[in-house]
């Protein structure tokens, strides 16, 4: 659903042109997100992934630790969770190898329960209570090509990774070493928790572009063909896509021409250009006057 909230709100920046430069896929419908539009959606994906995911929950982290002069202590780690995430900064490239989304230097802020257990012949000294932990230096590095499959878009996930720098702790209840004693282990979850969730998330946005529809119904005589054509091309910061376009009558393919004309669009910066080939307009044509002409009949 978010990713359909974006696609709503950049509509409203789109430009529509009745031309387009001619396409060696069949698309008849080109959609050109530039650099703005890829910034916009960026900045709209982190916050509502972060806004769905937190409180994110890890699990718990159990250790055994030898002390001198006490000997072997149970300790351990539970209801830890990721409560806020906070973004410094981040970028989106287009590269021959695909989308790269970057988040750099982001700061996490988690919580948890700390308990310890030491059990000697005639007695046991437990203890516990609450720690709070701010990690620090946390980068994130997403590549994902989109490729055709079928009509419909598919996302090819090349590399997911996190890595944090390091985190600061702070105790309530005293016994500091506790958690100190966790220090790697804290960081080493956080960073497989992050990237398993990131892949977790790549396969719904995976699913929604696989569950787009390939035909839409605009009403009784007509439906408009919805499937991608070729793959998406990647430019110099910028991604471009093609649809067939064409509209159909009650479901059937129509066979139409025209000119292919080409367009320069310059001047006023758009997040998103969308640029329509003649074919579509002389289906349209085409459909609705057989839909007269029988009418007439």
């Amino acid at each position: 659903m978010g990713l359909m909230k974006v696609m709503t709100i950049l509509v409203l920046f789109v430009s529509v042109s009745s031309t387009l430069a001619q396409s060696n896929n069949g698309g008849h419908i080109s959609i050109l997100v530039s650099e703005m539009g890829l910034d916009f959606a960026k900045d709209y994906l982190i916050k509502k992934v972060i806004t769905v995911t937190l409180p994110l929950q890890l699990p718990d982290i159990e250790n055994k630790v030898k002390i001198p002069l006490i000997g072997k202590v149970r300790m351990g780690l539970s209801n830890i969770q990721i409560d806020a995430v906070h973004v410094q900064s981040s970028k989106i490239e287009t590269r021959k190898d695909g989308i790269v989304l970057s988040v750099l230097g982001a700061t996490a802020n988690l919580s948890m329960d700390w308990s310890y257990t030491y059990r000697a012949s005639f007695f046991e000294i437990s203890d516990h209570g609450d720690a709070s932990v701010e990690v620090k230096g946390m980068d994130l590095k997403i590549t994902a090509t989109l490729v055709n499959d079928n009509g419909s878009l598919k996302i090819v996930s090349r590399e997911n990774d996190c890595t944090v720098e390091n985190i600061d702790i702070h105790i309530n209840g005293g016994a500091s070493w506790v958690v100190d004693a966790f220090q790697k282990m804290i960081i080493s979850t956080v960073e497989k928790t992050v990237s398993t969730k990131i892949v977790e998330n790549m396969k719904k946005l995976d699913s929604f572009l696989q569950s787009l529809p390939k035909q839409r119904k605009i009403d009784d005589a007509a439906a408009v063909n919805l499937t991608f054509t070729g793959n998406p091309v990647l430019g110099n910061s910028s991604v471009e896509v093609d649809i067939n376009g064409l509209f159909l009558p009650k479901g059937d393919d129509v066979k139409v021409s025209g000119s292919r004309s080409s367009s320069v669009f310059g001047g006023v910066k758009r997040m998103v250009t969308i640029s329509v080939e003649e074919e579509v307009f002389n289906s349209a044509t085409l459909v609705y006057f057989n839909v007269s002409s029988q009418i007439l009949i």
